[in-house]
């Protein structure tokens, strides 16, 4: 999703700011996680502003073209879902980690909280855009969860929340652009990987249809486009291991005596 402010707003320009809007709360040279950062193009944008940004995707074809693609040097890509990263970083203390649309991924917010708070130091942040349902039944929209229930679990994992945004009027935009997109784009991309992908056109359609649901959903205000801005707090205790390289590039849990800063990248 892009953040519009204006008419002349392009669909990448919005969807830069959505990023930076919630970068602004980083302090400099923060030691970023981008959960489920897709192609990379979030973290690239971050790790170009100066921080130093591991992104993490479980899909492998998705890492390797953000690795392909990547310029920042301060921009490091894992193949690995967020259990998986928490248990090699727990306690890493990060500065912040970015959830961005991956919710409907995991039914059990309290344990993504509860791995969120293992990597954060005291005071870190985790800044959330997500779609939420409002009155309408779970079943109308799978995987979304209803309003309320982000903070509930961030609660009990030990978050306060700073901030907390409806911005479903910034980000509805977002929607007719895309679907425009896919139709202009709809015959090229079908010719460049249909050969290789057979399924592409089924799949092209699968993503207009839940393109079209959300809009539907937001038009009728059955769901909200939500910011969360919430700040690890000193209430929990937090575990004492640090991130650092193995001999494979690829970071690694190493115990210590007490929670230290991870290594330089």
């Amino acid at each position: 999703m892009g953040f519009f402010e204006g008419p002349a707003d392009t669909l990448a320009m919005a969807q830069d700011r959505l990023v930076t809007r919630a970068a602004r709360r980083l302090g400099r040279g923060s030691l970023v996680a981008d959960v489920g950062c897709g192609l990379g193009g979030s973290v690239q944008l971050l790790a170009s502003q100066g921080h130093r940004v591991y992104g993490l995707d479980p899909c492998a074809a998705s890492i390797g073209y953000a690795r392909t693609h990547a310029a920042a040097p301060r921009a490091q890509f894992l193949v690995a879902d967020l259990a998986q990263f928490a248990t090699r970083a727990r306690g890493a203390r990060f500065d912040a980690l970015f959830l961005t649309e991956v919710l409907p991924h995991f039914r059990d917010l309290g344990a993504v909280f509860a791995h969120c708070r293992s990597v954060l130091r005291p005071g870190g942040l985790v800044l959330v855009h997500d779609v939420a349902r409002l009155d309408a039944p779970a079943e109308a929209y799978p995987g979304l969860h209803a309003r309320g229930a982000v903070m509930v679990a961030a609660d009990a994992a030990g978050f306060d929340q700073v901030e907390g945004r409806d911005v479903t009027a910034r980000v509805s935009p977002t929607l007719p652009r895309l679907l425009r997109a896919l139709a202009e784009q709809r015959a090229e991309i079908q010719a460049t990987f249909g050969a290789t992908r057979p399924a592409i056109a089924r799949e092209l359609e699968e993503f207009e249809q839940r393109l079209r649901a959300l809009e539907l959903g937001f038009a009728r205000q059955d769901l909200a486009y939500e910011a969360s801005l919430l700040r690890c707090s000193t209430r929990l205790g937090t575990d004492s291991v640090v991130l650092r390289r193995s001999t494979t590039g690829v970071p690694e849990p190493a115990p210590v005596q007490r929670p230290i800063a991870p290594r330089p990248i």
